[in-house]
């Protein structure tokens, strides 16, 4: 048997280093089929189902609202919170056999959406007058 040496890699002939390599593992036999589930009366299960479009986005929109109530850029994020959670809405009404239930997203994407606009608009008012104050 030869010793590996990396310095003596580019001597070493096809044939000595396919018998340096260790033999490779035999294969696995293939896995059994698993037995037909029983008949069920009950709903399908959501594990088939896609999240309604603009779901996320109305969670994502709102929560950048909440945080950025400070000013103008919390009620734009608050109105496209808003959008997005109606139409999530909208498109699992249509079809909700398609898609799982926005329910949680929406909520917490109007939330925060109505959160940013509201305290965006009392902040945006507030600094105006103290500006129109100032001069």
């Amino acid at each position: 048997m030869k010793v590996y040496n990396p310095k003596n890699e580019n001597k070493m002939s096809e044939e000595e280093k396919v018998a340096e390599t260790p033999a490779a593992a035999p294969e696995a036999a293939p896995a059994a089929a698993p037995a037909p589930a029983a008949a069920s009366t009950a709903a399908p299960t959501a594990g088939g189902q896609e999240k309604a479009p603009g779901a996320m986005m109305a969670l994502v929109f709102g929560i950048i609202a909440w945080c950025t109530c400070w000013g103008p850029i919390g009620v734009v994020f608050g109105f496209l919170a808003l959008g997005k959670s109606k139409s999530a809405k909208k498109a699992y009404n249509a079809s909700p056999e398609q898609y799982k239930s926005p329910k949680v997203f929406t909520i917490i994407g109007t939330i925060g959406g109505w959160f940013g606009i509201v305290v965006g608009l009392i902040y945006t008012i507030v600094i105006v007058m103290a500006i129109i104050a100032e001069a």
